[in-house]
């Protein structure tokens, strides 16, 4: 039965990271492939860990893994080269990492090397444990989304999406600066670390948010993205609120409440939301899950694969986004009290009055490289929000679908009282 249920789990992986490959190549952009391709890189480590633990109940059992073994070791060595920062500090947990190692690591994810790792592991399934004849061995088979017609046509009307707006935008998430379109503030302090970190997580819940309405008639394809949502979920309370552990613990660090407390910043609103709502409970059931299915495939040999699934998708997407609501509205409202923490609501903002330079120089280089010519102007000023310029503006937006009305009126709901 350990065989057979360490089998069935490689199988399951191998075929996840399959799927999670399809769906990132359809993405629009780099930085949106970046964000899922976490997800396949946490699948990676677990299929090289479910690997390892199959060797020695093979060897008991008789089986020649000569092959198998070498097989299963280089693809761990190749992991090691690429991606274990990715994995560990961005996908299966969040933690700190230096302003360009993780620029770096971010800006190396390619589609190419992430295809490596989806067909060595379908290779090492289908080929190395194929053939051993062992009991209990499954053929390999893609998951069933690729045959429906209604999810190929999905994929490719996510592929042919148009992101026509490639404005200069300020950017204050983690990976800012690794888009061509940021301007970047740069500040590197604990607090200021942490901060960058939220504003990533809820970002990556908004893509999930979409992903997962996207591919609401899709069962494998839901869990791809679900397992990453509950993740970076748990990733978000752990930034937000300082987790109790025992010291020395390898998981320790210090949420935002704690490091705003250094900083002689009362964090009221952090404060609040944990005595009013039920966060402690919230995060224990989601960490279960995260720990068991989300950030790895449990390795137990004694709990069987259906049962990881079900936890999954038992779990209500309706709560996790209740939960990771306020918890970005946390933030939000702290970061409006706290005057040096309000630059992290202005996240993907259109820069206005940006004007890029004609040609090249040795100092300077366009913003855009397609159309240095373009520019954008100034519309208003960014700290008038009269009841009467607040009425033009909706007015704007309704009459004529102005993003840039939408995007005033967004300022001034975060902005003023």
């Amino acid at each position: 039965m350990s065989i057979e249920t360490r089998l069935e789990k490689i199988r399951h992986i191998a075929q996840e990271l399959e799927l999670c490959l399809a769906i990132v190549e359809a993405l629009p952009g780099d930085h949106l492939r970046r964000v899922l391709a976490r997800r396949l890189v946490v699948r990676a480590k677990d299929f090289i860990e479910h690997c390892r633990q199959l060797r020695r109940p093979l060897v008991a059992a008789g089986f020649s893994v000569t092959d198998f073994h070498r097989r299963k070791e280089d693809y761990a060595s190749a992991f090691l080269e690429y991606f274990p920062l990715l994995r560990d500090r961005m996908g299966a947990h969040l933690q700190d990492v230096d302003f360009l190692n993780r620029l770096e690591v971010w800006s190396s994810v390619e589609v190419v090397k992430l295809s490596y790792f989806v067909e060595g592991a379908r290779e090492i399934y289908v080929n190395a444990l194929g053939g051993m004849g062992i009991p209990g061995y499954q053929p390999y088979a893609r998951m069933a989304e690729f045959d429906d017609d209604l999810f190929v046509r999905q994929l490719g009307a996510i592929h042919n999406a148009e992101m026509n707006d490639d404005r200069p935008r300020i950017a204050v998430d983690l990976v800012a600066g690794s888009r061509p379109q940021d301007a970047v503030i740069i500040n590197e302090s604990p607090p200021h670390l942490r901060s960058k970190q939220i504003v990533s997580l809820i970002e990556w819940g908004e893509l999930a948010q979409q992903l997962l309405r996207l591919f609401a008639p899709f069962v494998n394809a839901t869990r791809i993205i679900k397992s990453m949502l509950v993740t970076d979920v748990v990733s978000l309370a752990d930034c937000l609120v300082t987790r109790s552990l025992t010291p020395g613990a390898a998981q320790k660090m210090k949420g935002l409440d704690d490091l705003l407390r250094e900083s002689d910043e009362d964090p009221t609103d952090i404060v609040a939301f944990k005595t009013v709502f039920r966060f402690e409970e919230a995060l224990t059931d989601l960490r279960s899950v995260r720990d068991k299915i989300g950030g790895h495939v449990d390795v137990d040999a004694a709990t069987a694969l259906a049962s990881l699934l079900t936890s999954l998708d038992q779990v209500s997407t309706l709560d996790v986004f209740r939960f990771w609501d306020k918890m970005r509205s946390t933030f939000n409202s702290t970061c409006r009290r706290v005057l040096w923490l309000r630059l992290y609501l202005t996240h993907n903002e259109p820069l206005q009055g940006v004007t890029s330079v004609s040609r090249p120089s040795e100092y300077m280089t366009p913003f855009n490289d397609r159309d240095p010519r373009k520019s954008t102007e100034v519309r208003r000023l960014l700290n008038d929000y009269s009841e009467a310029t607040i009425e033009a503006e909706i007015g704007s937006w309704i009459e004529e679908g102005d993003s840039d009305s939408r995007h005033y009126l967004w300022r001034a709901l975060i902005t003023t009282d």
